[in-house]
């Protein structure tokens, strides 16, 4: 179970809206069994400047990004259907652990309330024991068996939708849709070994990058923005951990270079010196089998 300090820590953002809710190590259900619920989709916001947007990630898989205050966190949830209640399953990254907050909710055209999964409420039937052992699946049993009314699940959190869920970003195009392959990377002059990478792939996906190394369980999910009129063309990346970063890039057939710069923006695709800040990728376009 990852301590709720480390959580804090990671995930300030997040935990200053929604308190000390429980952690598991596995969501309610299989996420193969969800469906999307596009009701959810759109930019949503309350009190203190909180901000999030739901974006669909593929067919049954969310993106939420919360700003509050100019920072950011990114994650992926899904949704569950206990009975009569919505759930959301939503996967928190650390240190190559995970785990997941579940959210009860209800949403209409103009309004989202949530009720994230408190401790008190397990303690108070006897769940707690349970949940120190990450074991969301008897909190499933439980809901199965029980009617349960949602205000006694959590505190209540509730936003207004200030946007509907929008199109392809007008700064998009295709050309760097699909799934790629690292075949060069160096960081402040130092040439990296490819192999360490040969599980590791980059998709651009909407405007959504997933970095997997290896498996879904293993993975970050920024937020991309791109501006291919300039020259060289532009590339804005939002990590769900840390700063953004910017950055040029250019492609050439299945081959994509892209500079990155830490707080400058680079103006060339030249090779990295050590005090330079700065990375530079090759990414190879893997086919559609």
């Amino acid at each position: 179970m990852i301590n709720k300090v480390v959580l804090f820590l990671t995930f300030a953002v997040l935990l200053s809206i929604i308190g000390c809710p429980a952690g598991f190590e596995s969501p309610l259900q299989d996420k193969a069994k969800a469906k999307l619920d596009k009701a959810l989709l759109g930019k949503w916001q309350g009190e203190d400047r909180l901000c999030f947007t739901i974006a669909q990630f593929n067919e049954n898989e969310y993106t939420i990004t919360f700003t509050e205050n100019e920072k950011t966190v990114v994650l992926q949830a899904f949704s569950t259907q206990v009975g009569t209640l919505n759930f959301l399953n939503c996967r928190l990254e650390e240190n190559k652990q995970t785990v997941w907050l579940i959210a009860q909710y209800d949403v209409t055209k103009e309004k989202f309330t949530f009720r994230l999964i408190s401790d008190s409420f397990l303690k108070e039937n006897k769940l707690l024991e349970e949940k120190e052992n990450g074991s969301a699946p008897k909190l499933l049993d439980f809901l199965q068996e029980h009617l349960v009314s949602p205000d006694t699940l959590g505190e209540t959190q509730v936003l207004i939708r200030v946007e509907e869920p929008q199109g392809e970003p007008l700064t998009q195009t295709t050309e760097l849709q699909g799934i790629w392959k690292i075949t060069h990377l160096e960081r402040e002059g130092v040439t990296e070994n490819v192999e360490n990478f040969k599980d590791t792939t980059m998709i651009f996906d909407g405007n959504k990058l997933v970095i997997n190394f290896g498996s879904e369980e293993q993975q970050d999910i920024s937020i991309f923005t791109i501006d291919p009129s300039q020259s060289p063309k532009l590339i804005d990346i939002k990590p769900n951990k840390g700063d953004a970063v910017v950055g040029i890039y250019k492609i050439e057939g299945d081959q994509v270079t892209i500079a990155i710069g830490e707080t400058i923006r680079p103006t060339n695709f030249e090779k990295t010196t050590p005090a330079s800040k700065r990375a530079l990728f090759i990414l190879s376009k893997q086919k559609k089998e």
